[in-house]
């Protein structure tokens, strides 16, 4: 049985992983991750939301994933915003860092 997450329920709808869906309030609390944090990895270019008119930010899946990831290594593994950036380059290099 394929466990259900919010990847599958998109896909299952027909959305795309790169179509903007979540606002910060939704993803802050999947993540529990506080709202300034999610300002502050886009004030570093680390994620870079959509904005929308009246709306705010909305993130995809796509960037759901990542912020996934990244909340991993702030929280588990205590990397700062620039080791953040460092991780993020090599793995898009093919390194494997975690």
């Amino acid at each position: 049985m394929k466990r259900k997450t919010v990847a599958n329920e998109a896909e299952s709808a027909g959305i795309s992983m790169d179509e903007p869906i979540m606002t910060t309030g939704v993803v802050s609390g999947i993540l529990h991750m506080p709202l300034w944090v999610l300002k502050q990895l886009d004030k570093h270019k680390i994620v870079s939301p959509k904005r929308r008119k009246g709306m705010g930010r909305l993130y995809s899946q796509r960037e759901f994933n990542k912020l996934k990831h990244i909340w991993y290594l702030m929280k588990v593994r205590r990397v700062k915003v620039d080791g953040i950036k460092v991780i993020l380059e090599m793995e898009a290099k093919g390194y494997k860092t975690v």
